[in-house]
């Protein structure tokens, strides 16, 4: 195997299991009624596949508005681009599962809204490892040590956002009439604590990463 080669494998290794095994405690709060294993390997791989539209999205807001991250518009890209990457997430819930027989319950909202998370999450690490391998020189520490900074930072923050819009959908489900405020709300709040993490990272480090 060539040493390209090994770095691909290792970075969707490290950007895969941990979103995994954060996937395995998810769905062992669901163990009483437990969700179809097709539909949640389904959406799991439709949410690293969504990574493909909200990278070009993104970058077509950053071409049109003229915002970057070094300019004094950068607040209002990072909140666009947390926007954009709640919304997508919700979209591929909602053409996916939230009109399938499978979506019977409130609590469904959060689980596949956390699995797609999880899914989207494990695509970008698993990109982001293999620029961070890559520019380390190899090294093997560094490595890992990204993956496990990212495995509690940026992962986390997939889920908590998710869990937040699930769970306004998860209210809207027993509230039929609020429905529409509830996912506004849950968009909203979701976005800006995207927002904020991704505030925290860019004002920390010497590198311009988005989570």
């Amino acid at each position: 195997m060539t040493p390209t080669a090994l770095i691909i494998v290792l970075a969707v290794a490290g950007g895969l299991l941990p979103a995994l095994l954060w996937l395995w405690f998810w769905l062992r709060e669901d163990r009483a009624h437990p969700e179809p294993k097709i539909l949640i390997v389904t959406t799991f791989f439709l949410g690293a596949l969504s990574i493909i539209p909200v990278y070009f999205i993104e970058q077509t807001v950053a071409n049109f508005t003229g915002f970057t991250l070094t300019g004094q518009n950068w607040l209002n890209l990072i909140l666009l681009w947390a926007f954009i990457e709640e919304g997508v997430k919700y979209l591929v819930a909602r053409i996916s599962v939230f009109r399938t027989s499978s979506f019977d319950e409130p609590i469904d909202a959060m689980i596949y809204l956390i699995t797609i998370a999880l899914g989207f999450a494990a695509a970008e690490n698993a990109l982001f490892m293999v620029s961070a391998f890559l520019g380390s020189g190899a090294d093997a520490g560094a490595f890992w040590l990204t993956g496990n900074l990212r495995f509690i930072g940026a992962t986390l923050i997939h889920v908590v956002s998710s869990a937040v819009v699930g769970s306004s959908i998860a209210i809207g489900f027993c509230h039929p009439t609020k429905r529409r405020e509830q996912l506004v709300l849950g968009l909203v709040t979701a976005t800006l604590l995207h927002s904020l993490f991704n505030y925290f990272i860019l004002v920390t480090t010497d590198e311009n990463i988005l989570k």
